[in-house]
């Protein structure tokens, strides 16, 4: 038993472990010398968060950041020390993806670009390709846009992802569409439409800025 305990702790204690976002919430609270009770208020139970900084149970993007307000930290700060593990990937993912529809690009960028600087599996790097992509491109910086789609869409091809290369086609008719290069920015829209329908997807937001990105070069 005692043997198990060790390999548990050591487990937990590994830099890019689970319990590495629990880790930093804790030291951020014992800092701040409050209470379980105080961070939790009555958004959820002082139950969970003790889980979480145990590392045994994971917050949504949406309480983290009721969590980081409340520590006085920035969001990025928890995800630090934890970036390795695949959840608080996913979680740096959604939160660029959210600063993108608030129209927080060079945030978005920040983020994403910390994420491309860690080990991740190569499906989870070719979907933050798509996302720097498009903080870039809401910077108006195709140029700098272009050789992250190309290898992206490289990758995707490989590897037969049609949903992401929907998206990375259409990203790379908006570089072409920046660049004034019409006929280009035609046939990427063209196959990011092409490559929708067959993948069968059914996402009435994708399929409308798809044909409307076409519709736009007439």
């Amino acid at each position: 038993m005692l043997t198990k305990r060790r390999s548990r702790r050591s487990s937990a204690d590994r830099p890019g472990a689970p319990s590495a976002l629990g880790r930093r919430i804790r030291e951020a609270r014992q800092a701040l010398g409050i209470s379980l009770a105080a961070v939790a208020g009555k958004d959820f139970s002082r139950a969970f968060l003790n889980q979480v900084e145990l590392g045994r149970a994971q917050p949504s993007m949406q309480t983290l950041r009721v969590i980081a307000h409340r520590l006085q930290q920035p969001i990025e700060y928890f995800l630090e020390d934890a970036i390795d593990s695949s959840a608080a990937i996913e979680l740096g993912l959604a939160e660029a993806e959210i600063d993108l529809h608030r129209g927080e690009a060079k945030r978005a960028e920040a983020l994403i670009t910390s994420v491309l600087q860690r080990p991740v599996a190569l499906e989870v790097r070719t979907r933050a390709q798509v996302t720097l992509a498009a903080a870039l491109l809401k910077q108006g910086r195709p140029l700098d846009a272009q050789p992250i789609l190309d290898e992206a869409i490289a990758v995707a091809e490989r590897s037969g992802w049609q949903p992401l290369l929907v998206e990375l086609y259409d990203r790379m008719g908006s570089v072409h569409y920046l660049l004034r290069r019409a006929n280009s920015a035609g046939q990427w829209f063209d196959r990011a439409i092409s490559c929708y329908e067959r993948a069968g997807l059914a996402d009435p937001v994708l399929k409308a800025r798809l044909l409307g990105h076409r519709a736009n070069l007439h």
